[in-house]
């Protein structure tokens, strides 16, 4: 709780600054770009490769010169194919980043003051992790990426 308080009392800078992080943070058109760029490679290369073995099909080449021929579409192929699905994982973690920070900016508009009790739905909305450190410390992982340390004389004590 303190921890969310601590968040709470920064609110109106970090809504602010939201926007355009939110924007620097999970924006995919580069990689959009480069994965349309990608798959018209792939396409090219498969036809490639199809006209290169009803060539062979058809007529009588030097098998060593098509077997190097064909390996170096296959490639080409794979390693196109590999760069897509890098830029895919990528892709997926941007609107999954961006999907945690609008729900987690959700919670704090709704939220209007300072919390006083445990809650469920704030705590799995807003929180990724908390570490507990040797000697006691507290590191509070906000799904947004902001890491946060509360003071000791503002966690609850033991009863």
């Amino acid at each position: 709780m303190a921890a969310f308080n601590q968040r709470l009392t920064q609110r109106g800078a970090m809504f602010a600054a939201y926007d355009e992080v939110l924007t620097a943070l999970t924006d995919t058109s580069d990689l959009d770009g480069e994965a349309a760029i990608l798959t018209r490679e792939c396409e090219v290369v498969m036809e490639l490769t199809r006209r290169a073995v009803q060539e062979n099909a058809n007529t009588a080449l030097d098998q060593v010169a098509y077997q190097q021929r064909h390996d170096a579409l296959v490639t080409r192929y794979e390693k196109a194919h590999a760069r897509l699905g890098e830029i895919e994982k990528t892709r997926a973690e941007r609107r999954a980043k961006r999907a945690n920070i609008r729900r987690f900016l959700s919670t704090l508009e709704r939220q209007p003051d300072l919390v006083t009790d445990f809650d469920d739905e704030l705590w799995y909305t807003t929180v990724d992790r908390v570490t507990v450190h040797s000697d006691g410390r507290l590191t509070v992982l906000f799904r947004d990426g902001v890491e946060i340390v509360p003071q000791a004389e503002e966690l609850p004590t033991a009863a």
